[in-house]
């Protein structure tokens, strides 16, 4: 009985210390958080008064704090920011608070009311985050978080009469040390009086030195007065790996008028030359650029044109533009095409030599380096190509035109065979080219490559003539 007693007293004794023990840790827990916040404040009326016009002006923080544990977690709830005029509302923050970092883990239905600014958002979190840098006067130079999710952002001003945004979903990986990784953005839309625009999607794998980029543009875009780094920087741009947008629609109120252009794909890749940093691999791509014909009403006076244009609806674009260099080999490719879906499209290439280390160094040093004649005998020209395909242009033009095929055919001949600027050789190419577009075929080839390995000197290209053309090189025109 007594062994049974011993340990019914025992047990509780062992409840009441885990009971005291609770209520000492969760006391120490509370003022733990209340110390953390009590120096947080000041540092939050700082950011606050920067945002406001209202400077002079006392601000309040208020909130409940709501729990705390030993491991510096806080919830706080209804959690007021105001002054005379502006406040910001949260009614729910969890964050975990460390030595020189906040991270906030749940912040729910944020409200922010700055002048005629008016934000909203449901949910956001982010880590890592330095409040001393975030209030530094350079905010973006300094800036540095991990693992920001934006969910149900609404931005208005003057009570949306000035326009508004929403978007449903951000996030960011990382940004620091003017570095930005994995920048998303899903279902954004403007609202303005005469634009409603909405995007998809918006995505950034990697983007570096972005404070070049604003350095440039605080310098009126000029390259000249931009410190080494900075110029360098933003005369590449580098660091750009994938910058997408996708499904862009663009609704354009303009003089009663409605017209919608939708945008499929737009893309930009920048990669770097591995020894000096240079933007030497880049493309770009638009894709499926939809503009209706009734856009071109009011700007085309010519009969011709308008038939043309008559044909569909809407006009389908494509565009596709790169450079890419290789200075083990000295040389580089410009491509673009174009394309107009059941129209036709071109395809245009250019290939160069003289793209050297000594040719990106002289870049590096001089902006304007590609203007001088020293680059210009640098620069060769090893070849071009062009190449129309014809997808119903043709057809829709010969329509239009008051002549047969067979009057066309023989005006054409007559016109190149009593030419005295064009070769024998170049005759018989333009001639059967055109007797082959006459009979339907579609495919339009124009080459040229160089006589010379190493290509043809800028300098020299202002001095080809029809006459002493096959002196640089060969040329080719055929149809097929």
């Amino acid at each position: 009985m007594n062994m049974k007693r011993t340990f019914t007293y025992l047990i509780l004794a062992l409840v009441i210390l885990v009971a005291f023990g609770y209520y000492f840790i969760n006391q120490y827990a509370y003022k733990l958080a209340e110390d953390m916040l009590y120096d947080l404040e000041p540092k939050i009326e700082g950011w606050f008064n920067k945002q406001t016009n209202y400077k002079s002006e006392k601000i309040h923080i208020t909130y409940d704090l709501a729990s705390a544990n030993i491991f510096k977690n806080i919830t706080l709830e209804n959690v007021e920011l105001r002054n005379i005029n502006d406040k910001i509302t949260l009614d729910k923050l969890s964050l975990k608070i460390d030595d020189n970092n906040i991270n906030i883990k749940e912040a729910i239905n944020l409200n922010y009311l700055l002048s005629d600014v008016r934000l909203e958002i449901n949910r956001f979190s982010i880590n890592d985050l330095p409040l001393e840098e975030l209030s530094s006067d350079e905010p973006l130079s300094k800036l540095v978080f991990n693992d920001l999710k934006v969910e149900g952002l609404r931005h208005s001003r003057n009570e949306g009469l000035d326009g508004s945004m929403i978007i449903e979903e951000i996030g960011i990986n990382n940004i620091g040390n003017n570095s930005l990784n994995g920048f998303q953005i899903e279902n954004m839309s403007f609202h303005l009086p005469e634009l409603n625009l909405s995007i998809d999607k918006i995505y950034v794998d990697n983007f570096e030195n972005f404070d070049s980029i604003i350095a440039l543009a605080n310098n009126n875009y000029e390259l000249y007065g931009l410190d080494n780094a900075h110029y360098q920087n933003a005369m590449n741009y580098y660091g750009l790996n994938l910058f997408k947008v996708e499904n862009i629609s663009a609704k354009i109120n303009y003089l009663n008028k409605t017209n919608e252009i939708e945008i499929g794909i737009i893309e930009l890749n920048i990669g770097r030359n591995d020894n000096y940093l240079i933007a030497d691999d880049i493309s770009a791509k638009l894709d499926k650029i939809r503009i209706p014909i009734s856009i071109f009403d009011e700007y085309i006076n010519f009969d011709l044109y308008k038939n043309i244009l008559s044909w569909n609806d809407e006009l389908v674009l494509n565009l596709f533009t790169s450079l890419t260099g290789d200075t083990n080999n000295s040389s580089a490719r410009y491509e673009t095409q174009f394309g107009v879906e059941k129209l036709g499209s071109i395809n245009f290439n250019f290939d160069v030599g003289g793209y050297t280390d000594d040719f990106i160094i002289n870049s590096l040093n001089n902006p304007y380096y590609y203007e001088t004649d020293e680059a210009h005998n640098d620069i060769t020209l090893k070849a071009f190509d062009f190449m129309y395909i014809d997808e119903g242009l043709n057809e829709l033009v010969l329509n239009e035109i008051d002549m047969s095929r067979q009057e066309l055919q023989f005006y054409f001949d007559q016109t190149v065979s009593s030419s005295p600027l064009i070769s024998s050789k170049h005759k018989i190419q333009l001639i059967n080219a055109f007797e082959n577009l006459m009979a339907g075929k579609r495919k339009v080839i124009i080459q040229f490559n160089s006589k010379y390995p190493n290509g043809i000197k800028a300098t020299e290209l202002n001095f080809i003539t029809y006459n002493n053309f096959e002196r640089y090189g060969e040329f080719l025109i055929k149809v097929e």
